[in-house]
């Protein structure tokens, strides 16, 4: 069992086949507050992509609830010129809100890869709807630290950042 939901994630998806048009180009999975969780490219730029994504699908459903549309959980973020661009879907991972995205370039069907990407990503939800992590875990980064160290750590509840 994976440690973690990134393990997961990976685990799955090398189970599962990856739809021919949907992995030549790169693909993202992230959480919510865009951290990524898979990518399928070996690429410095995953960890800025998914944090931009996360506030463009963050700033969508703003607008979204602004506008009060009565349902939303299909909905999906396109951005593109007609054969350059990415589509974002949203993916409900072990419970868990998060999105993937495929950014494509010179792609003659974009409505096609938006179709085989939300099929494809709802048959690793399916996959990974029961997944937890461990009870307990391997490592931890601090050992004997206490609630009031971190908040003096981080400067949570003092004085100092009130205004």
């Amino acid at each position: 069992m994976a440690e973690n939901l990134q393990d997961a994630i990976a685990d799955i998806v090398k189970s599962l086949t990856i739809p021919t048009r949907i992995e030549k180009h790169h693909v993202l999975i992230s959480n919510r507050d865009g951290v990524c969780l898979y990518s399928n490219k070996a690429n410095e730029l995953n960890i800025s992509m998914s944090a931009l994504l996360g506030g463009v699908w963050q700033a969508s459903q703003a607008l979204i609830e602004l506008n009060q549309f009565k349902s939303h959980n299909e909905v999906k973020l396109g951005f593109d010129d007609g054969e350059n661009g990415f589509c974002m879907v949203r993916i409900d991972i072990a419970k868990r809100p998060c999105y993937a995205c495929i950014v494509f370039e010179k792609e003659m069907a974009p409505g096609a890869i938006r179709t085989q990407l939300k099929l494809w990503c709802d048959k690793i939800a399916d996959e990974l709807k029961l997944w937890q992590p461990p009870a307990h875990r391997n490592g931890y980064l601090f050992k004997d630290v206490t609630d009031e160290e971190i908040d003096r750590l981080f400067g949570f509840g003092s004085k100092e950042c009130l205004s």
